[in-house]
């Protein structure tokens, strides 16, 4: 958890405070970020400091800052291996995107839904290299990701004996079929937080944890944060 802060503070520097990094540094932070191996959601935008650096206004410089963050997450993202065109159109599109941004909260929504998108497109091409039963696995388990299926449920979907199922599973994404449910419950239940009116029970309930003190501890072991820390920094 430590590392991931680190990692938040850095890109958010160059994001919003104007300081230039390592570019191997820099390029490792996206990397991380893009592989779902550090949190960077709902940041708090605040260029208002170096509005007579980064553009002749405020709403000027957040949109100059977001597009070379753009270009920095497309190359990333290609280096990841998304296919070059498809992370250029991308990138076209989410320039084109900031520019019709008119208030820094829509400039806040268009940052998150540029990470989830890239996010995705890295996520999507990591699945594509599996093996044809865990390929099969990771897209059960998303599309099941509002169901309450276990690894018995998965692996009976791949038509694989459990336990050899779950030795598989690891050796391919490093880590077990629970782990990785558990990350995913949890990754969804950051969304919800931040962009939905429910109640942190009715999200553990949602997700089919066994109670809200389970959430809690999950949510906890994974983020560093309990639910309710977590929202409150929203």
């Amino acid at each position: 958890m430590e590392t991931n802060k680190i990692i938040e503070a850095s890109i958010s520097s160059f994001l919003f405070d104007y300081k230039h990094h390592a570019y191997e540094f820099e390029r490792n932070n996206l990397y991380k970020v893009l592989k779902g191996e550090a949190s960077f959601s709902n940041l708090t935008v605040d260029l208002t400091t170096y509005k007579e650096v980064l553009g002749p206004d405020t709403i000027r410089a957040m949109k100059n800052s977001m597009i070379s963050f753009i270009t920095l997450f497309c190359r990333a993202a290609i280096d990841l291996g998304v296919p070059v065109e498809k992370s250029f159109s991308l990138s076209d599109f989410y320039i084109n995107r900031i520019e019709e941004c008119e208030n820094s909260n829509s400039i806040q929504l268009a940052l998150n839904e540029i990470i989830d998108t890239f996010r995705n497109q890295v996520a999507q091409t990591s699945i594509d290299s599996f093996s044809f039963h865990i390929r099969k696995s990771l897209k059960f388990i998303h599309a099941n990701i509002y169901n309450n299926i276990n690894v018995k449920d998965v692996s009976e979907h791949v038509k694989l004996d459990q336990k050899y199922f779950s030795k598989i599973f690891k050796k391919e994404l490093k880590k077990t079929p629970i782990d990785y449910m558990q990350n995913l419950k949890i990754e969804e239940a950051k969304k919800l937080i931040t962009s939905t009116p429910y109640s942190l029970k009715e999200i553990s309930e949602i997700l089919h944890f066994s109670s809200t003190a389970h959430f809690s501890s999950s949510f906890k072991k994974i983020i560093g944060l309990t639910p309710k820390q977590f929202k409150e920094l929203q």
